[in-house]
């Protein structure tokens, strides 16, 4: 049985939701590039709660204020997979991988697949790295060439965002074939299968579970800030029946820690306290969503491997067990809209 919401306390199961992250739109009457925004906006928006201020016109002052603001983790997720003739890598003498970004060669021998993000452009443009031989190669690679080395970043996604829309279905538009990526991981879950592919999850979950998934530094992450999010009204809590099942009963101590926790949260805002003060008192079973996302085959091998261990953390052993199989369902039937996964118990 999940725990009773109180006047204070509200109680929700972790859920995953699962998303596959690449440059293929179905026809609409919207942009490619538009679309390549909203990406970025929609994840984005996570940090601050702020998906109500989304409109048919938000997402590129968003952008772009992210870039002023040099808010540069929210750019990693404007995932870019680019189409380019084999001549091009060996013109530069071929890049080395860079952190978030892989060159995988394609079946035809003739061309290669780019996949990397809107941040990994950005370092380059930004000089956070001006003499890494591997950025340079990679921005001139997506470029062409046409922008020059001290281009600003708001240049740079302007030209982006015109490529895009003019070259999308023969630069940017990849499909890749997940049934033959998934059919090589069931054969040996331990092989790492080079692929462009990358999955978004959306977790649902409790703070103490996001202090460890974050430490998976190959992915990359955005959390709900509790700097910016004031919590009004009642608390939500995952509800730890769903995490741990010496919590399958109603605990009156328990209940009564998070109702003080939330009193005195109320206490310090109603002070004048910025809810980046006021929330030392939160408990670490406070609700929070985060997105992370990475290639697939990290997170079918090694990430699955420790996670879904009899010795990992129970609540985060059953979040990735959810994950993987939610990614699995996602990839081999080419969902776009994504599929929901809840550990909600029966009441």
């Amino acid at each position: 049985m999940m725990l009773k919401d109180t006047n204070r306390l509200k109680f929700v199961p972790q859920t995953v939701e699962a998303f596959p992250m690449w440059n293929y739109y179905p026809v609409s009457d919207v942009r490619p590039s538009q679309l390549f925004l909203r990406q970025i906006e929609n994840c984005g928006r996570v940090c601050w709660k702020s998906e109500g201020k989304q409109t048919s016109e938000s997402a590129k002052p968003f952008a772009f204020g992210i870039i002023k603001k040099r808010h540069f983790s929210v750019t990693e997720f404007g995932t870019l997979d680019v189409t380019l003739p084999k001549e091009k890598l060996d013109a530069v003498g071929g890049p080395h991988c860079c952190r978030f970004t892989r060159i995988v060669p394609d079946d035809n021998k003739q061309t290669i697949t780019i996949a990397t993000s809107l941040r990994e452009l950005l370092v380059w443009t930004e000089q956070q790295e001006p003499n890494n031989v591997s950025y340079r190669n990679l921005f001139w690679l997506v470029t062409s060439g046409e922008l020059g080395e001290h281009c600003s970043s708001e240049t740079l996604l302007e030209w982006l965002l015109d490529d895009i829309d003019a070259n999308f279905e023969s630069k940017y538009m990849i499909k890749p074939n997940t049934a033959q990526l998934m059919a090589a991981s069931k054969e040996n879950p331990t092989l790492t299968v080079i692929s462009p592919i990358r999955v978004l999850v959306k977790c649902v979950t409790s703070r103490s579970v996001t202090h460890e998934l974050v430490r998976h530094r190959l992915f990359s992450f955005l959390q709900e800030s509790q700097r910016y999010c004031r919590y009004k009204g009642k608390l939500t809590l995952i509800d730890p029946v769903t995490q741990y099942e010496e919590f399958g009963y109603s605990d009156e101590n328990l209940i009564n820690f998070f109702e003080r926790a939330a009193e005195t949260y109320d206490y310090l805002l109603g002070k004048g306290m910025s809810p980046q003060k006021a929330r030392i008192v939160l408990p670490n079973q406070t609700k929070t969503e985060i997105y992370a996302l990475g290639f697939y085959d990290y997170i079918a091998s090694w990430v699955a491997a420790q996670r879904c261990s009899k010795h990992a953390d129970p609540a985060m052993r059953r979040l990735y067990c959810i994950a993987t199989q939610v990614v699995e369902m996602t990839l081999v039937n080419h969902i776009e809209l994504g599929v929901v996964a809840s550990d909600k118990q029966d009441s």
